[in-house]
């Protein structure tokens, strides 16, 4: 993962990939391949990431066909000593000057170490929607790319594997380092002790970037609920303050009654605790119709902003925002909002205590 040369590979032959496959909480896995590269037509040439895939595999991981705007992706088993098929990024058919059936050539790093070419045959047009992406991006099947470096016919230099959503990326990653290591045991001669030396990364692990962003976010989002607390605390203190002041005449009237000020108090809290109580059954009735909403529609912000979203090279111009309700954050929520309720009342309280009834009385003569 650090150095991505292009030697390092994984023999990973379909016995193996249908035994990841079979791990429980796989949903699909995804042989790759990947070269750096350079590609050169009569007219220009640019940089090129190629990654040769599995297109019916690919599908759950990145699912580069729906960003297919013209043409076809490359499929399994197609091409040959003419050229095999690739699929653009949109920037690099404009900088290349080429369309639908033209050649490129490949120039790249071989896996023995040697420079080598390859001919490819322009299939598809991609459009991410980001324009840096369209500029480098590339497609083609595992034949293609394998005959491109010179690799085995089972040798890739990654392999993807989805997860359903209850399986962690952690236990997910174990459970294929013992799958491997299985596999290992099992084929490998009891006379040949060399370690088979494979990375198992899970996402996080994978994109570090993005879980940079992701921890920014949370780290903003806190601090605008800490800054949003805050002034909810001060308006609900000066309502209750408001409401203090304006009932003046009646708090003295019930100190003449003979209600003590810690009674007196005690009616303001109790007040506070019913409207309290009446606010959070109305606030979840609201909130809980906003959420229904958004988990059905959505928030597509790539068209509400009319703006291409990327994350740490992982495109996101398709990203829809679901709303999701999780108990027990709500719990805490509201267990945070009505005690801040609750304490923003007790010095408005302490304050009806304290009036003396005489000067209660008079108040408003």
């Amino acid at each position: 993962q650090a150095d991505r040369a292009v030697g390092q590979l994984v023999d990973a032959p379909t016995a193996l990939l249908t035994a990841l496959a079979a791990l429980p909480g796989v949903r699909d896995v995804s042989p790759r391949v990947v070269i750096s590269g350079l590609l050169t037509t009569s007219e220009s040439n640019a940089p090129v990431m190629l990654q040769g895939v599995d297109i019916a595999h690919e599908k759950l991981l990145g699912d580069p066909a729906s960003k297919l705007s013209e043409g076809a992706m490359p499929k399994p088993g197609e091409g040959g000593k003419l050229g095999h098929p690739v699929a653009l990024g949109a920037g690099l058919i404009e900088e290349l000057g080429v369309a639908l059936g033209d050649r490129v050539v490949l120039t790249a790093t071989r896996a023995d170490g040697e420079v080598g070419r390859a001919l490819f045959l322009v299939a598809g047009v991609l459009k991410t929607g980001n324009r840096d992406l369209d500029r480098t991006l590339a497609y083609t099947n595992l034949e293609g790319a394998r005959a491109a470096i010179g690799l085995g016919p089972t040798q890739v230099h990654q392999i993807g594997l989805v997860a359903d959503v209850d399986v962690t990326s952690v236990a997910l990653a174990q459970a294929t380092q013992g799958a491997l290591s299985a596999w290992d045991a099992a084929q490998k001669p009891a006379k040949s002790p060399t370690p088979v030396d494979r990375e198992v990364l899970t996402w996080q692990q994978a994109m570090p970037e993005l879980v940079g962003f992701i921890e920014i976010d949370d780290a903003f989002n806190y601090i605008f609920l800490v800054v949003l607390f805050v002034i909810v605390a001060f308006a609900i203190a000066n309502s209750f303050l408001m409401v203090v002041m304006e009932r003046v005449r009646e708090f003295g009237l019930l100190s003449a009654l003979g209600l003590t000020g810690r009674r007196i108090a005690g009616v303001l809290l109790m007040e506070t605790a019913m409207l309290t109580a009446v606010s959070v059954v109305v606030g979840f009735a609201l909130g809980f119709s906003g959420h229904l909403a958004l988990q059905h529609f959505g928030i597509d912000l790539a068209e509400l902003y009319n703006i291409n979203l990327d994350m740490a090279g992982v495109n996101m111009s398709d990203m829809i925002i679901r709303s999701e309700l999780r108990p027990h954050k709500w719990l805490t929520a509201t267990t945070l909002v009505a005690g801040l309720v609750m304490t923003s009342a007790v010095y408005p309280a302490w304050r009806a205590s304290r009036m003396a009834p005489a000067e209660a009385m008079r108040f408003y003569d």
